[in-house]
């Protein structure tokens, strides 16, 4: 069962029984107890009615039956909430705030046209909701009434062996995706850290980017073609493996975030299943000389899987979790690296035939030994694809000891990185610093490019007694110091609502002028996820209901 105040499953859970120095580590930092908060047991008692009209409800039941049309209140609270720090702390704290009146279920396309003609004529706002793992408030409807369509029964998967496409329904799982395909020999070779509950249409809707997307791109790498149901009808993009008519109109739809319309499916380019995968660990004394490795074997014509470079800060938190009880060689080898100034962990994953694999590690390990970098074998690298899925449960683990704990990224050129990652962390630090708390403020290179990188930044402090205000303050401050220093909104988290107000700093007026008119083009009622992306115009009150 789904998590309503959490993470992923409700049965799973982080706990740090097994990380006996990772606790003590944060007290240390922080120069508090962090004491255990028991998460509540029950969402909250006050669930606001369904605001929906009885004639509304009807016509909503004679377009998907009563069997895929829902106003239990549970079901519609965790449809209306994702998984950001303000949606759980709010959650935790008891408020359940705007929710969606009803939660439908369509199965086909045709349905979908009519519940969008349906909500046009009322000005009822609609919200595609995917698996649910937004953390920009990709999902919260803005006023009522409001629907959730939720497209969970989109479960087909067409695979084109011969010319390496697969034809996906929006509904389909990270998991149920990769069964699907390796089942043929094929991969899709996209693994977000929210694989396991995230779906295809999230995917397309937000450019996301797996873990693994250095060798296999982004999502909006891999898409040929795609359908969207909009209120003004079915919109198509061929999947053509290249065209040149007219301007690229898919990559208009792609990132959309449901403010156009609703991805039911797309074909994109899948991959054999790679014979070799070698993921290892190793450590440099400084930040500065593993970004100069990466970009001396990116700029060399190499596309490793995983690139992921850790600095200081975030390296000894990520030690002090791995520690075990008593004396092991890897605690024994952690202090070694420790006392000899290696402070930065980079995890490299190769994927591919011998031959590649061979040949990428070859040139990757020349520029990792040119930068006094020191391999630590295979058991690192392991050891972080084992845990990988698993890290988002932490959060929940520390929320409940008091901690406020978030991440945010962005992308920049190599020649700008290192100037970016020390500003970003200043704001972040200087910002929890004026509540009188200390900060733990980290970052990790996730994604590479010949003329980039992306930088993830995580901090953590102890809650103040405002806690959202506190959160907002930190999110404003870092979102301000990344555009203004030359850093891109988001590499792959998304806009949503949260990142909304910041839109038009980085597209300028004339870029959200044409998102907008694009939208009013095809939605001009305004009802599809408004509030995301743009900030909400006033919209046009609805005749009854």
């Amino acid at each position: 069962m789904v998590n309503w105040c959490g993470w992923g499953n409700e049965n799973e859970s982080y706990a740090l029984d097994d990380h006996p120095f990772f606790l003590p580590f944060l007290e240390m930092k922080f120069k508090v107890r962090l004491s255990h908060r028991p998460p509540p047991e029950k969402p909250p008692q006050k669930i606001p009615a369904s605001a929906l009209k009885a004639r509304t409800r009807k016509s909503l039941i004679s377009i998907v039956g009563d069997d895929n049309f829902s106003e239990d209140g549970y079901l519609r609270l965790t449809h209306s909430r994702g998984k950001s720090y303000k949606d759980l702390v709010l959650l935790k704290d008891g408020h359940a705030g705007k929710i969606v009146d009803a939660v439908l279920f369509p199965r086909d396309e045709r349905e979908i046209l009519k519940i969008l003609g349906m909500a046009s004529k009322e000005f009822i706002e609609i919200i595609p909701f995917g698996g649910g793992t937004t953390v920009l408030g990709g999902v919260t409807p803005t006023k009522n009434p409001s629907l959730c369509v939720d497209m969970m029964h989109f479960k087909t998967l067409d695979l084109d062996e011969i010319s390496h496409t697969a034809t996906l329904d929006a509904g389909l799982r990270g998991p149920e995706i990769e069964e699907r395909l390796v089942r043929n020999g094929f991969t899709l070779g996209h693994f977000p850290q929210s694989f396991e509950f995230s779906t295809l249409g999230g995917w397309v809707a937000t450019r996301s980017a797996g873990q693994a997307s250095t060798k296999y791109g982004k999502i909006e790498d891999m898409v040929l073609g795609l359908r969207m149901v909009t209120p003004k009808g079915i919109i198509k993009v061929l999947p053509h493996p290249a065209s040149s008519t007219g301007p690229g109109l898919k990559n208009l739809y792609v990132g959309s975030e449901g403010i156009f319309g609703i991805i039911t499916s797309a074909t994109l380019r899948v991959k054999s299943i790679p014979k070799v995968r070698d993921y290892e660990g190793f450590f440099f004394k400084t930040f500065h000389e593993g970004i100069r490795a990466i970009r001396t074997f990116m700029q060399n014509g190499i596309a490793p899987a995983v690139v992921r470079l850790s600095d200081a800060e975030e390296t000894a938190v990520s030690l002090a979790l791995s520690q075990k009880k008593g004396i092991t060689k890897e605690g024994l080898g952690s202090w070694f690296l420790q006392k000899s100034g290696f402070r930065c962990l980079l995890i490299l994953g190769m994927e591919g035939n011998r031959e590649e694999v061979t040949h990428e590690s070859e040139v990757s390990r020349h520029a990792i030994k040119e930068f006094h970098g020191l391999g630590v074998g295979k058991s690192v690298g392991e050891a972080w694809m084992r845990e990988r899925f698993r890290h988002p449960y932490l959060r929940d683990t520390l929320l409940d000891r008091g901690v406020m704990i978030d991440t945010l990224e962005t992308v920049t050129s190599w020649n700008n990185l290192e100037e970016l990652h020390r500003k970003t962390k200043e704001a972040i630090e200087k910002t929890i610093g004026k509540r009188n708390v200390r900060s733990i403020v980290m970052a990790h290179i996730s994604h590479v490019y010949e003329t980039g990188a992306c930088l993830y930044f995580t901090f953590m402090a102890p809650q103040a007694k405002d806690k959202i205000s506190q959160w907002e303050d930190v999110k404003s401050a870092a979102t301000r110091t990344i555009l203004e220093g030359g850093g891109a909104l988001s590499h792959h988290h998304g806009v949503g609502a949260d990142h909304a107000p910041f839109f038009i700093a980085e597209h300028g007026k004339e870029g959200a002028e044409t998102v907008r008119r694009t939208k009013m083009l095809f939605d001009p009622s305004g009802i599809l996820n408004p509030g995301k992306v743009l900030v909400r115009t006033r919209a046009r009150k609805a005749k009854g209901n």
